[in-house]
């Protein structure tokens, strides 16, 4: 699986062109992934293979949903 999706840039840049994935990082990507704080903990110990698999899943999802919405 090719992961590398998950580290483009998808172009959504504040007006300081600072995009929230170059600012915080992989903590972007836990909180995208958990209810709480107390949850990031529990996700950093999951194998990393199982957790950029969730991340690509996600992202190709959330683009599909976008581009059905936008398609209405």
């Amino acid at each position: 699986m090719d992961f590398a999706q998950l580290f483009t840039s998808s172009g959504e840049e504040s007006a300081k062109g600072v995009s929230m994935h170059s600012k915080w990082g992989w903590y972007n990507a836990l909180y995208s992934m958990s209810n709480s704080i107390l949850d990031i903990n529990k996700i950093t110990r999951l194998p990393i293979l199982e957790v950029l698999t969730y991340l690509a899943y996600t992202q190709d999802y959330n683009a599909k949903q976008r581009n059905n919405y936008d398609n209405f």
